[in-house]
């Protein structure tokens, strides 16, 4: 009789398959995204989809909030000190970031590098405008 793989072994597997190995609800996946700042890969349709590594993050999480007693602040704040140990810059929570997510962060700087520039340009041409202002009325 042959032993079936486990699931969390695949490449990419849907919350419904995370949720039922950590024994939890999806909401609390979702919950836990959101509480620390996780980033599911998503299809095009927008359905969550999670990698190996994700798994051990969710399992690290779960691990400190229902074994060793960490509220969420606490959990958040081991788990971003386990992070900064890692060398890699690039790795989150033991996960590499791929070629696209790396260009998508590049653009994200650009975007506010550029928004950033543009806010600084208006608030200059309305100081001057501001000065012009005040000159007028004293």
């Amino acid at each position: 009789m042959t032993q079936q793989p486990n699931r969390m072994s695949q490449k990419k597997f849907r919350i419904g398959e995370l949720a039922s190995q950590l024994k939890i609800e999806k909401f609390v996946i979702r919950f836990w995204e959101k509480e620390f700042g996780l980033k599911s890969t998503r299809s095009t349709g927008g359905q969550r989809f999670y990698t190996s590594e994700d798994y051990k993050c969710f399992v690290a999480i779960k691990d400190l909030l229902y074994n060793q007693g960490y509220t969420i602040s606490g959990a958040r704040s081991k788990l971003s000190k386990e992070v900064r140990k890692i060398k890699d810059p690039e790795k989150i929570m033991g996960a590499k970031l791929d070629k696209d997510q790396k260009k998508e962060k590049v653009i994200e700087k650009e975007i506010i590098t550029v928004i950033d520039e543009k806010i600084l340009e208006k608030v200059r041409t309305l100081k001057s405008q501001l000065i012009k202002f005040q000159k007028e009325f004293i």
